[in-house]
């Protein structure tokens, strides 16, 4: 089934967030109006170098086609209607035109009365329930690395073999290490010595 393509202003799509999905299911953009695969809007249709851009007057954003489509060799500077699904790619958000038509300027107005106020909205990104655990298990055992660094720590710092050993922990002792050291939340005093800041 066909994907309903929402009316929505540009602004509102630059300011939503872009959720990838897995298998069949249409990636998403979370924004003030829903969540959207397909989208509606109406604006200028320019070109900058060589590159179709719409400006509704709220925002620009880039148009990019796969296909030949209809649409294609409208003038810049004319009143069109867009189709398309919202894509992200390098943190670029653009949309992939399906469908780009030439409008008489009235269209445009009325598109902004039905739309009304821009609404404003701040997207969260959703934390996989897996990612938080794993990060709450490797922050629990970073603290009891840098406990057992303390507890071996007589003023000249802790050597890493013995942390490593009393962590109890195995060969994931030593990752933690290293990324306490790149966090800076531990140094290297000399090679294999170890403190906390």
């Amino acid at each position: 089934m066909r994907q309903v393509a929402v009316p929505i202003y540009v602004k509102e799509l630059l300011e939503g967030g872009y959720e990838e999905k897995e298998g069949w299911e249409p990636n998403i953009l979370v924004c003030a109006r829903g969540r959207l695969s397909r989208i509606n809007s109406i604006g200028t249709l320019l070109r900058v170098n060589n590159q179709l851009v719409l400006d509704d007057g709220t925002g620009v954003i880039s148009l990019r086609t796969y296909d030949t489509i209809p649409g294609m060799n409208i003038p810049s500077g004319s009143i069109v209607q867009v189709i398309g699904r919202p894509r992200k790619y390098q943190e670029e958000l653009f949309v992939v035109a399906e469908i780009i038509r030439e409008i008489h300027p009235l269209w445009a107005l009325l598109r902004k009365r039905a739309l009304g106020e821009i609404k404003s909205f701040s997207y969260t990104a959703p934390v996989q329930e897996e990612e938080v655990q794993e990060e709450e298990f490797m922050d629990n055992k970073a603290e009891h690395i840098i406990s057992v660094i303390n507890s071996l720590d007589s003023g000249d710092g802790a050597g890493v073999d013995l942390v490593i050993e009393r962590s109890g922990l195995g060969e994931i002792a030593e990752d933690i290490i290293d990324q306490l050291l790149l966090d800076g939340e531990i140094f290297e005093i000399k090679p294999g010595i170890v403190k906390v800041l």
